[in-house]
């Protein structure tokens, strides 16, 4: 199960992360070593510190909490150092294909984006900006469904914010009470995980039909 919110931005600026590749590394007799590196793209894993602003916030946290039931659920998450595409590339038109799938480009491969934040995707088409009556965004597995397709040889572009699919590492989260504070002090661990992208024709169709 995947839960379609982001976990909550009462982080500390002090919060930590970044890619992990996965990398076997064998060392051959003569001192020179073979890798094999197992993974086409990397998973991002995250530290953060939670400091709520008062009990409230304290009370949505640990409802939070429950609902993912510790590792169980995966859920939305923003990499403050890494959440705005500001203008990526993301097809070319053949005057047929009406949806594309959102990219962010990185210096050897194109990542899919699968969360894009809802009220942030801005598409061009050769460099002219679309109205949004023009096109719908898949939110939930990063898609942009046209009304009409691009024309043969039209760049398509967008830019966006997007949230990472992460989980809780452990089943236990440690949560220290400030009580004379009234908040909590405690750093919790985030892992990306790979979502399974879904293209379901129908829905894109009726995503579509709404234009």
């Amino acid at each position: 199960m995947f839960i379609e919110r982001r976990f909550f931005d009462d982080i500390r600026p002090e919060a930590s992360g970044g890619p992990e590749y996965r990398t076997i590394v064998k060392s051959l007799r003569g001192g020179g070593e073979h890798r094999n590196s197992l993974w086409a793209e990397p998973l991002r894993s995250f530290n953060a510190t939670l400091v709520p602003r008062n009990r409230d916030a304290v009370k949505e946290i640990l409802d939070f909490l429950a609902e993912a039931r510790g590792t169980a659920n995966g859920f939305r998450l923003r990499d403050w150092s890494d959440y705005v595409a500001p203008g990526e590339i993301i097809g070319t038109g053949d005057g047929n294909v009406y949806w594309f799938r959102l990219v962010r480009a990185y210096g050897g491969y194109s990542r899919r984006i699968l969360k894009p934040v809802v009220g942030t995707v801005q598409v061009r088409l050769d460099g002219v900006v679309q109205s949004p009556t023009l096109y719908a965004v898949d939110p939930v597995n990063g898609l942009i469904i046209f009304k009409f397709a691009p024309g043969s040889g039209v760049v398509i572009s967008a830019s966006f914010e997007f949230d990472v699919p992460v989980r809780f590492t452990e089943d236990t989260v440690r949560l220290i009470m400030l009580f004379y504070k009234t908040g909590v002090s405690e750093s919790i661990d985030f892992k990306e995980i790979r979502v399974r992208e879904v293209i379901d024709l129908a829905a894109i169709d009726a995503l579509r039909a709404t234009l």
